[in-house]
């Protein structure tokens, strides 16, 4: 089969959806203004990962669970479409075609290629190198049928490979360029609990659906890298917080706070949960505030929560504290505003969704402290 008539076919099914695909669509976030590479600034990066050839199969029984996307400074308004792509023929060698059926996604070998489809155009349709040690390196995304080039700067696998990620840089435009995240998981389905109560959880379509970790009598958390170590104290006393819960309900769940100051990965590797500060990039336009933002990738055909990472933006932290100390125009101190962030970012790596619903909470942002809902929803969520 000549290479035209693969792509043809590749490109064809991409846009008709050859099968059914009953996962739930992947949840797309752009966040923008600045530097994005600030966000992996320090990180031990890992470029491939082990792949045994079991697991190579494996790959069309997984789903894009998410996809995260850090742009370069720009308008707010502004919208950046142009991205361009290169010719499949620069890519992939004519070769032997191997077709494989799947349930969310498609896997064609040609030689040292592994072309990773899912049957419906959208982000996360990638190219692989196998490498000589049988590892994977990602070095091409296929979207609206082109290729574009990327450059993997961190490769994550889950130690029971249940999900995956890939964190990756590539040219968004023709001047600018975007740092991607994918979160992918394996197609697994188990009874998951619900609450009858008015309590939010992660799940956006389902707030009632129970998303926890798996064993969390001992969540190993650790503040990475230099720059967070300054806020040690913060992140400590909202830790302790939480944990008085569990204490004080026989809750089973424990957060463990360490330290890691070197050799650490980026918050896109699923096998460590970390704090970090960055410093110089954006998530918001000048009259917006985001302090703080966890990355909490969860399967919610399993209730399971993945992995999680808090990061703290010290450049929206400066719309309020321009020397990150002092007093704002509310009269609060820096340090009060600073924990109050961590103990509501900590809820969300717990597990806990936004309160909006009138009720007090620090969930909200309107309240600074842990109120009886917050008590009464994690609780809740872990007691069975």
């Amino acid at each position: 089969m000549k290479l035209s008539t693969i792509v043809s076919f590749i490109i064809l099914c991409l846009n008709l959806s050859c099968a059914k695909n009953k996962s739930r669509a992947p949840e797309i976030k752009y966040i923008e203004l600045g530097d994005p590479m600030q966000m992996v600034e320090g990180a031990t990066l890992q470029k491939s990962f082990s792949s045994p050839k079991q697991f190579q199969k494996e790959l069309q029984n997984f789903s894009l669970g998410a996809v995260q996307i850090f742009l370069e400074e720009r308008e707010e308004s502004e919208i950046d479409t142009d991205i361009y792509a290169f010719n499949f023929q620069n890519v992939v060698q004519e070769s032997q075609y191997q077709f494989e059926d799947s349930k969310d996604f498609q896997i064609e070998i040609f030689n040292d290629k592994l072309i990773w489809t899912q049957k419906q155009d959208q982000l996360g349709n990638i190219i692989f190198e196998i490498q000589s040690d049988n590892s994977l390196k990602a070095t091409h995304m296929i979207y609206e049928g082109n290729i574009l080039p990327l450059e993997t700067l961190h490769s994550s696998l889950k130690d029971d490979f249940s999900a995956m990620t890939l964190l990756v840089s590539v040219d968004w435009t023709s001047t600018k360029k975007a740092l991607i995240y994918f979160y992918y998981q394996r197609n697994d389905y188990s009874p998951y609990k619900k609450t009858f109560k008015n309590y939010n959880y992660l799940n956006p379509e389902d707030k009632s659906q129970k998303i926890r970790w798996k064993n969390p009598q001992n969540i190993k958390l650790q503040l990475c890298g230099p720059k967070i170590q300054k806020y040690r104290k913060h992140n400590e006393r909202a830790v302790q917080d939480w944990n008085k819960l569990s204490q004080v309900n026989g809750t089973p769940f424990w957060i463990d706070l360490s330290i890691k100051i070197y050799d650490y990965p980026p918050f896109s590797d699923l096998n460590t949960q970390c704090i970090y500060l960055v410093e110089d990039y954006k998530t918001r336009g000048p009259e917006v505030k985001n302090f703080g933002t966890t990355f909490i990738p969860s399967n919610y055909n399993t209730g399971t929560i993945v992995d999680a990472d808090i990061v703290f933006y010290q450049s929206e932290l400066q719309k309020s504290f321009p020397n990150m100390n002092g007093i704002n125009s509310n009269g609060e101190s820096f340090d009060y505003v600073f924990k109050v962030v961590a103990t509501h970012e900590l809820g969300h790596f717990l597990g806990l969704g936004h309160q909006f619903d009138g009720e007090k909470s620090i969930m909200s942002y309107k309240h600074s402290f842990l109120h009886p809902y917050d008590e009464e929803a994690i609780v809740e969520l872990y007691k069975d």
